[in-house]
């Protein structure tokens, strides 16, 4: 804390001491140099709802309160330092005025609204002033945690903090803190590890499953499903058995920025690995012919309409049990949700995975007849790839309000959130906040007006477009757009947005049991080995 950056974000669980630690290190601050201090927050009725008191705490147990001059609404030392308080919603021609402020500390910055984000930022301009920042996330599309977690500034400094790092957290809290883990541990997720909170409803597997110890029968017959990626994605192996009606997930292997060289290694993690069949995502046939020839008993899972609703209906027929080490499979269950209407809150019968990228609704796709706005997509049409054209499966708009920035590379620019993976030659797929200047996107060749020939094949198309690398210039902040859009893509993850080749993911769960799943379609699910 004691380092300079322009902003000091510290975000988790309870019980982390997050705001005892900053009420400390501002005490001690002001003792060491003349400083003026805001300590802020939305809502601040009176002095009892602020920091008040917690300083006045901390100050106390430090042994340092002779140095300090208390007021009913300030606190100041005997050297000149200064710590104010004030509400940020109703007082916004006060904040305005405030001058010559070296540390604003937003305490419960959760519910700072974008409006009042905008009338506190350029408030603090003394140089070298810092705002800090200490919350409990609620929702990911809150302005705080978009602004400050998702997106953060170059000059910010972003700390999860849980728990687990507090040598102080009391034995109370933690007798509290296990009741709630061994029986909801999305609540859990929530309270204690600092993840954003769920649309419980929405969530597909909320309250489906359960995250416990449990050794491994003996006799299993183990499903195993691998999902590949490249640069910035996950390649994952799962591993999972059936007793009677229960699913179990006891291994997985996980890894960012795996080549394909050390997937062989990664899957070994996992001693059954070769010893047992692994269904994988066909989308990439040459890492399986790859995996093949390394000795693995690996095909490709088999796609149809609907084949992700039918991979989920049917692992929501178990009771699914995950082992404590799975903590990635246990992510990713906690983020496949059904679309929530924003106007009237109804769930929509959309699946949307909570970690979806999206573009903008002005994004031209390369579709089988021309060119189309992204945002005029609809389910049944095809769309280009670099296997050739396929089938858009699902269309639609995927969040509001979602900070977004734009790529832009010798005439080509695609805008999108920070998360939409992009096509690199280089580093192969990244997402657009990791891509810099110089890094070499794979793009349709100009002039933008050709309009793009070919029947749409499902599966005999070879690619009519002329692909070149194109280098990029720099990447822009392009604002909050108010709805952004995606695509899923069959047997594809991919497809041309602005000329630009961008990315779609599908999971490993679904892989793994592949088999079982394509049985029960249209009759009554099979339990046993295949």
């Amino acid at each position: 804390m004691f380092e300079h950056y322009r902003y000091k974000v510290l975000y988790g669980g309870r019980g982390s001491g997050k705001s005892w630690s900053v009420a400390r290190a501002i005490a001690l601050l002001s003792l060491k140099k003349q400083i003026r201090v805001l300590c802020a927050r939305e809502i601040q009725r009176s002095i009892s709802d602020s920091v008040y008191k917690l300083l006045i705490e901390q100050i106390d147990a430090l042994g340092i309160a002779q140095y300090f001059l208390v007021t009913r609404d300030s606190i100041k030392t005997r050297y000149g330092s200064e710590i104010i308080f004030k509400g940020l919603r109703s007082n916004t021609q006060e904040i305005k005025s405030t001058e010559g402020v070296d540390i604003a500390w937003v305490e419960e910055a959760q519910a700072v609204s974008a409006e009042s984000w905008d009338v506190l930022i350029p408030t603090i301009r003394k140089p070298n002033s810092e705002i800090w920042l200490t919350f409990n996330p609620l929702d990911e599309q809150d302005p705080t945690y978009q602004r400050f977690v998702l997106n953060a500034p170059d000059d910010a400094l972003v700390r999860k903090v849980n728990y687990d790092e507090n040598p102080y957290f009391p034995e109370v809290l933690r007798r509290e803190m296990e009741w709630l883990k061994a029986r909801d541990y999305e609540s859990y997720l929530h309270i204690w590890e600092g993840e954003v909170r769920k649309h419980s409803n929405a969530v597909i597997f909320a309250g489906r499953f359960r995250v416990e110890e449990f050794e491994t029968d003996r006799d299993a017959r183990f499903y195993q499903g691998a999902d590949w990626g490249f640069a910035q994605d996950p390649t994952a192996l799962i591993r999972c058995y059936i007793k009677d009606r229960t699913l179990y997930i006891d291994r997985e292997a996980w890894g960012v920025g795996v080549d394909l060289d050390e997937t062989p290694s990664l899957f070994d993690t996992i001693e059954t690995a070769r010893s047992w069949p692994i269904k994988a995502d066909n989308a990439r046939p040459e890492t399986i012919s790859f995996m093949k020839r390394r000795g693995f008993h690996i095909s490709g899972a088999k796609k149809w309409q609907g084949s992700i609703e039918d991979g989920i209906e049917f692992l929501k027929s178990f009771d699914i049990v995950v082992h404590p080490r799975c903590r990635h499979t246990i992510d990713e269950l906690n983020h496949y949700s059904y679309k929530v209407d924003k106007q009237t809150g109804d769930i929509l019968p959309i699946i949307v995975d909570a970690w979806n990228h999206c573009l903008t609704g002005d994004a031209l796709i390369a579709c089988a007849d021309g060119e189309k706005p992204i945002k005029d997509i609809k389910a049944g049409e095809y769309v280009h790839t670099r296997q050739g054209l396929k089938k858009v499966t699902w269309s639609g708009e995927t969040r509001h309000n979602a900070r977004v920035f734009s790529v832009i590379a010798d005439g080509y620019k695609v805008t999108g959130t920070a998360d939409h993976k992009i096509f690199t030659v280089n580093h192969g797929w990244l997402p657009i906040g990791h891509i810099q200047k110089g890094d070499i996107l794979l793009c349709m060749r100009k002039p933008e007006s050709a309009r793009y020939a070919g029947s749409p094949s499902r599966s005999t198309n070879t690619l009519p477009l002329d692909v070149v690398p194109v280098v990029v210039q720099c990447v822009l902040d392009g604002g909050t757009e108010k709805a952004v859009y995606d695509l899923t893509v069959e047997d594809a993850h991919e497809f041309f947005a602005n000329g630009v080749l961008v990315h779609n993911c599908l999971d490993a769960l679904r892989y793994a049991l592949d088999g079982i799943i394509q049985r029960g379609r249209g009759a009554s699910m099979f339990f046993g080995s295949e």
